[in-house]
């Protein structure tokens, strides 16, 4: 049994592959979140409960990948309550998988959850409803890491965004495995172009930006404007937009996520 929150408008064939993905690596229940938000569940639903208590209850100190959170029992059956993280962007997607005690997964099996998870719900999010709290969930952790980069220099930069065609339409035809493989070609072009003190990030599947610290917009539009994203499945088009920062629009919390809002 599974089920996607409405607001993600996530497919039936979206939805049945997080699952199967679920499945096949013998995790008996899940429950994905956004942030706080539940957006996903597999599993048999009388044990969302007590998941959930140990979602709430997890220490928010802890920020390792793979996170064992305690153990469960039901009248038949024990399980290892564990807390993954996605870890290749920079949203915010936790899971809580119900797994037999006894059973191990290797890291390319958890790396597999990971991918799958950020291919279907980046997908979702990016046909989310737009709220102040969606956006403020999201951002926060980016806003706290530009504020960083500006005060160790000199408090100015440019934000570089990537608004890439809609790639959902190719994720049937062409299947799990290759629409993950266009997620990464994209970051990694991306990566490959930015410098030691830059970053870059995604917030959707269509909205992939790169911080440059200390950079300015010409400069930044000499380096990027010609930017090509190789592909061997499709060819990606995109719109490019450059924007300055400072530490003006990073105090204002509101400012700086309406400042996204636009570009979501």
């Amino acid at each position: 049994m599974y089920s996607s929150s409405p607001d993600l408008k996530l497919t039936d064939f979206q939805q049945r592959k997080l699952a199967f993905g679920f499945y096949e690596l013998g995790v008996h229940s899940a429950i994905v979140f956004l942030g706080e938000e539940t957006v996903f569940h597999y599993g048999p639903e009388n044990l969302e409960p007590e998941i959930l208590s140990f979602f709430k209850n997890r220490d928010r100190n802890k920020t390792d990948s793979i996170l064992p959170l305690g153990e469960l029992e039901t009248e038949d059956s024990k399980f290892e309550v564990i807390l993954l993280r996605e870890t290749s962007s920079e949203l915010p997607i936790l899971s809580v998988l119900l797994i037999g005690s006894g059973h191990t997964l290797e890291e390319k099996q958890w790396n597999l959850i990971r991918k799958r998870m950020h291919t279907f719900l980046a997908t979702g999010i990016a046909s989310k409803e737009k709220t102040v709290l969606d956006f403020l969930q999201i951002l926060a952790p980016i806003q706290q890491r530009i504020s960083n980069s500006l005060s160790s220099g000199s408090g100015k930069g440019v934000l570089v965004f990537f608004h890439l065609q809609d790639l959902s339409p190719f994720f049937k035809p062409l299947g799990v495995m290759k629409s993950q493989e266009i997620l990464r070609e994209v970051m990694g072009t991306l990566h490959s172009v930015t410098k030691s003190n830059e970053f870059s990030f995604q917030i959707n599947l269509r909205s992939y930006f790169i911080f440059c610290p200390d950079e300015t917009v010409s400069g930044a539009g000499d380096r990027f404007e010609s930017l090509y994203f190789p592909s061997k499945h499709v060819i990606l088009d995109y719109k490019l937009k450059i924007f300055p920062i400072n530490g003006e629009i990073m105090s204002d919390r509101l400012a700086f996520s309406e400042f996204f809002l636009e570009n979501f």
